[in-house]
């Protein structure tokens, strides 16, 4: 089972794809994907700045401002 993060901005795009482009991969390993909002929190900011949107699992980032199925499957 999937278990990831996405570290994204609110009224961002490129997040607003990557979640949707996940939703197929979720469903199917039965997966969730928790939302982390960087906005307003310093050491998020600091950590993703501009970035977003960023993917981790497994304790690692995945990939950034576009989803790579191959790598979180």
């Amino acid at each position: 089972m999937l278990d990831l993060y996405l570290y994204g901005r609110e009224d961002c795009h490129l997040c607003d794809e990557m979640l949707s482009e996940l939703e197929p991969l979720l469903q199917a390993s039965g997966g969730k994907c928790h939302l982390i909002k960087v906005n307003g929190d310093p050491d998020l900011e600091h950590r993703y700045g501009a970035r977003v949107p960023v993917l981790v699992g497994g304790g690692r980032e995945l990939c950034q401002f576009k989803l790579d199925g191959e790598v979180v499957t």
